[in-house]
């Protein structure tokens, strides 16, 4: 089953540098957990030309605003990374492992604290696209949306920043059964239910449901139920005043 890792950044100081510098705490992270990638390349498509490891974190610290860093492994789990267009000041890093069997998702969680903590992302999250509700459809969100709008909901865990632990009050996540972990980056780590990757599609669907319903209620969910009229969540303003 697809498993999506999603984080969402912005406000770097040297935008390049400093993407550059945490992209290799993040190799550093694939690497430890055994899951180093083999592609390494600009642009999406099959147009893209591959190049060596090193090469490609020189270019990426140069900075060019129409790049398209993007990685990938062919060895199982096969995977591929997104860094977003280098220009961009809402940074986004989305990670997309291809086809997890459901033995090997805990690997997934540990992978993703892991990768939060080098990211510091200002809202990130875990999900697959299992029945009854797709539970990585609040993941599509591209980080513009995320600095207009607000966010589209929880993954089946996810990670918020400093910037949003500043507005949120987490005793109504956890008094809905969500399982709240402070981070040493000064995040918070929520998921859904404790031990999530045990629990099935529909109890996982259920938990989301009520946990919505609280960030709703704190004016923290944007209108993203139509592609073209696409609204800020009421309180978002408290967000986006600190940034």
């Amino acid at each position: 089953m697809k498993t999506v890792l999603k984080f969402y950044g912005w406000d770097a100081v040297n935008p390049s540098r400093e993407r550059a510098r945490r992209f290799e705490q993040l190799l550093t992270v694939l690497d430890n957990a055994g899951l180093a990638p083999d592609i390494f390349r600009f642009g999406d498509g099959p147009e893209a030309d591959p190049c060596a490891r090193e090469a490609f974190l020189v270019r990426l610290a140069e900075g060019r605003r129409s790049d398209l860093p993007t990685l990938g492994r062919q060895a199982n789990p096969a995977y591929d990374v997104g860094l977003g267009i280098t220009g961009m000041s809402e940074q986004v890093t989305r990670l997309v492992f291809a086809d997890v069997t459901a033995g090997r998702r805990p690997e997934l969680f540990t992978l993703g604290s892991a990768l939060a903590g080098v990211l510091h992302p200002a809202f990130g999250g875990l999900g697959y696209g299992a029945e009854p509700a797709p539970l990585d459809r609040m993941l599509a969100m591209t980080g513009s949306e995320l600095r207009r709008h607000g966010l589209d909901g929880l993954a089946v865990r996810s990670w918020f920043g400093p910037d949003l632990m500043a507005v949120l009050d987490p005793g109504p996540l956890e008094a809905e059964g969500a399982v709240l972990t402070p981070t040493a980056w000064g995040g918070l780590e929520a998921d859904l239910v404790p031990e999530p990757w045990q629990a099935a599609p529909g109890v996982l669907a259920d938990a989301k449901t009520r946990l919505d319903g609280a960030l709703r209620a704190q004016g923290l969910l944007g209108e993203y139920s139509h592609p073209l009229l696409k609204k800020a969540a009421p309180g978002w303003d408290r967000v986006t005043s600190r940034l």
